[in-house]
């Protein structure tokens, strides 16, 4: 079933395909978790179902072709992701790829391979794949699948046919994530949590997210209300969840700092009700300042700095925000 928010790039790519103008490679990128891996899996098993008879392109999930390929043994099925999660996908893998489709299909038709996250490909392996790419063999389909195409060889973009999927709009999201919940979860508060992505907001539902994020903004807001001291945070948030913990304080800052300059609460922005403090004379400067580095934290984060560190400057320059306010409003 073709989530409704990728209907129309799913409806385009069937389009081509009757027309026999289907691309020997194509480029999905849209932002995490809407369903791109979902989506360039449905178009790999209807492009190798030997009965692909629904006016709408699916695969009919019943013949041998996608019996192997849902039991994930299809001969000529390859999905190319990094080892370990994190890292990078190498360039042996492709080298691998490379070999499989130079051999003929076993079913006589398509070999496809995806590519997910394609981003994650170090510059070797990028190289590796442009060969491939340049000099494409018959009925192959190489689909990569991109939340920063940006981070792709210009070269490598060029030879692929994008196709850009899009977030939902929230009550589809919503409606879509409450098919799949049972009755009774806070699915807006997922969604809040996921920034509207119903995949993420899923994921986060099976980890138990939501009483992680709602103890995190507590221990901010007590922070902030100097009920706790930001060096022994530090040190719980380090010890588990920290890079999770300060991407959650990055959501957080950035919806406060959209009542602060509206001047009224917005929906999304839960921090500020906790605060007990008066927001008014809070320094936006500083707290614009936080922000790029907490950005900077998040993007170095495995670059081998001290993240205990990293953490307890972010705190403390929190705290000290509120400190600072205390004193020019005359406070205790």
């Amino acid at each position: 079933m073709i989530d409704s928010w990728h209907r129309d790039v799913w409806d385009r790519l069937q389009n081509s395909r009757q027309q026999h103008k289907f691309p020997h490679a194509l480029l999905l990128q849209g932002p995490v978790g809407i369903g791109k891996d979902e989506l360039a899996r449905l178009l790999s098993q209807s492009l190798l179902c030997q009965n692909t008879a629904d006016i709408e392109g699916m695969a009919c999930g019943q013949c041998q072709s996608c019996r192997l390929f849902n039991s994930g043994n299809h001969p000529d099925f390859l999905q190319i992701s990094p080892e370990e999660a994190g890292k990078a996908i190498k360039v042996d893998q492709i080298r691998q790829m490379v070999s499989a489709l130079a051999m003929t299909s076993h079913a006589g038709g398509y070999k496809v391979v995806v590519v997910t996250p394609a981003d994650n490909m170090n510059i070797n392996a990028a190289n590796s794949l442009l060969k491939t790419l340049e000099e494409p063999t018959d009925n192959t389909l190489i689909l990569l699948v991109s939340v920063a195409p940006a981070c792709l060889p210009a070269t490598v973009r060029s030879r692929c046919q994008s196709y850009t999927c899009v977030l939902p709009e929230t009550g589809v999201a919503r409606n879509w994530l409450s098919q799949q919940l049972d009755e009774g979860e806070d699915i807006d508060a997922l969604l809040e949590l996921a920034n509207g992505a119903p995949y993420t907001a899923l994921k986060l539902h099976e980890t138990d997210a939501i009483k992680r994020w709602l103890a995190c903004l507590e221990q901010l807001a007590q922070l902030a209300n100097g009920q706790l001291d930001p060096v022994t945070t530090a040190a719980g948030w380090n010890k588990k969840d920290g890079l999770q913990q300060v991407d959650w304080f990055l959501h957080a800052l950035q919806r406060m700092m959209v009542t602060l300059k509206t001047g009224r609460q917005v929906e999304q922005d839960r921090l500020t009700k906790l605060i007990t403090g008066d927001l008014r004379s809070l320094d936006c400067k500083r707290l614009f300042i936080l922000m790029d580095n907490i950005s900077y934290a998040i993007n170095n984060w495995s670059t081998g700095l001290n993240t205990q560190l990293l953490i307890e400057d972010i705190l403390i320059s929190w705290a000290a925000i509120f400190r600072r306010s205390a004193l020019a409003s005359g406070q205790n």
